[in-house]
């Protein structure tokens, strides 16, 4: 069964596809080093390095000529993520338009897109009833939930929005049901579903070796034993480790993470070692900031700057240092034969973009199976967003898709070390919402 895969980047989704034993016949993406990664590493099909804008629909006609299975792909999301404007009618959501010209042009039996959660957002809902209702147009139904990588067997919290659109006047669409839960907080769901417990960071980089800030290397032989089916999954065949190696740390960032214990965050950095805008901001403030990674849980979601302790949960859990490229892949769910090009920071932005491999394998599945026999397996769950529902339903009515995970996030009210010795009537030394009084009142 043959893909596309447009905004490709390194290769999650289409990675994710191969696994489900699908042919990737292209991958399109216009960021070189990207493009050089999926080349390297999908080398039976064709990668366009290419501006989408710039292929004409003849084009992509042309390359589904023969019948296109499945088109995949994940536009950009700038536009509608958390950290963005948030503004439907923003410019670079013209992305999402590109996509929808592409199913019409390559007329895929099924599509699936990936998107970040903020697209279920308020100021985002209006985009996405547009977008469905033109996906309607072109004889798609479609469906779409927010789901947990770390619910597929990914080593990594990662909430995104999925659609799946089969071209068919099939009333429903099927979602593949998870295969793993936070057995700490959902007991009864593991012993009733017969759900696995989430792979946690140990499972996932255990036995890796052990490398300094700014060391490691493209190239490293494996010298610590597997620990865990996960690490047996993500070795396979190789006997080298590609791409271990970490971002080179400020020294004194290398001070600040000393002082942190595993799962601690800013709130552990010593008075002398607090940068200023810890100062200013609210003891509930910033819960991932510093933070080191804990051991028995999946690791917080990466972005694209994971190589930098400074701008979220990316420091080792027991190693002064940032995440490597390598340990960023296994905790996306990339097993090690998968080789990334281009400089340091680029192999870090790649990963931070990527869809987890092992999430786009469950959908891979799910979607051969109906492709093959017409229907979807019968471990099969229901996605919330239907078509019908997305078009006309007020955002007001949206349920709650993706909750807290309680586990990792710890007790935000706890008293930051850098604030000095904590008053006996903390409610004496806290205004404004907990942030710090000055001066602090003495004891």
């Amino acid at each position: 069964m043959r893909v596309i895969d447009l905004f490709c980047g390194a290769g999650g989704l289409s990675e994710g596809f191969r696994l489900a034993d699908f042919d990737i016949a292209l991958g399109l993406d216009l960021n070189q080093h990207a493009c050089s990664t999926h080349h390297a590493n999908f080398k039976g099909g064709k990668t366009w390095c290419r501006d989408i804008t710039d292929i004409k629909s003849e084009e992509f006609a042309a390359e589904a000529s023969d019948g296109l299975d499945v088109l995949i792909g994940g536009p950009n999301c700038q536009g509608v993520s958390a950290r963005g404007p948030r503004d439907p009618d923003d410019p670079r959501n013209q992305m999402f338009w590109e996509y929808v010209r592409a199913v019409e042009a390559t007329q895929p039996r099924a599509f699936v897109m990936e998107n970040v959660a903020g697209l279920t957002h308020r100021k985002n809902w209006p985009l996405l009833q547009r977008f469905v209702t033109r996906l309607n147009e072109l004889g798609y139904r479609c469906a779409g939930d927010v789901v947990r990588a770390a619910d597929f067997g990914v080593p990594q919290l990662r909430y995104r929005f999925i659609l799946v659109g089969i071209k068919s006047d099939r009333p429903e669409i099927s979602f593949p049901k998870p295969t793993h839960t936070d057995v700490g907080s959902s007991p009864s769901v593991y012993l009733i579903d017969d759900l696995k417990p989430h792979v946690t960071l140990r499972e996932a980089i255990s036995d890796l070796p052990p490398i300094l800030s700014g060391g490691g290397a493209e190239e490293l032989f494996h010298c610590l034993d597997i620990d865990s089916e996960y690490q047996r999954w993500a070795r396979g065949n190789s006997t080298k480790v590609y791409n271990h190696r970490a971002s080179n740390t400020a020294s004194v960032n290398l001070e600040r993470i000393a002082e942190i214990p595993t799962g601690g965050n800013w709130k552990d950095i010593p008075q002398h070692l607090l940068p200023p805008r810890f100062f200013r901001c609210r003891m509930t403030d910033h819960s991932t900031t510093y933070a080191r990674l804990r051991w028995d849980h999946p690791s917080f979601t990466l972005t694209a700057l994971f190589g930098n302790v400074t701008a979220g949960a990316f420091t080792h859990p027991q190693q002064n240092r940032a995440l490597s490229v390598r340990e960023g892949a296994r905790l996306h769910g990339f097993p090690d034969r998968f080789r990334f090009m281009g400089p340091l920071n680029s192999q870090y932005r790649q990963i931070g973009n990527a869809v987890p491999p092992l999430l786009a394998k469950a959908f891979g599945d799910h979607l051969r199976t109906y492709l093959e026999e017409g229907d979807f397996p019968k471990t099969s769950v229901k996605p919330r967003l239907t078509d019908s529902f997305i078009r006309e339903t007020e955002w007001e009515r949206v349920p709650v898709l993706a909750p807290r995970y309680k586990g990792l996030f710890g007790e935000g009210t706890r008293w930051p070390k850098g604030w000095g010795p904590e008053p006996s009537n903390r409610s004496l030394a806290l205004t404004d919402n907990y942030r710090l009084r000055e001066p602090c009142p003495a004891e």
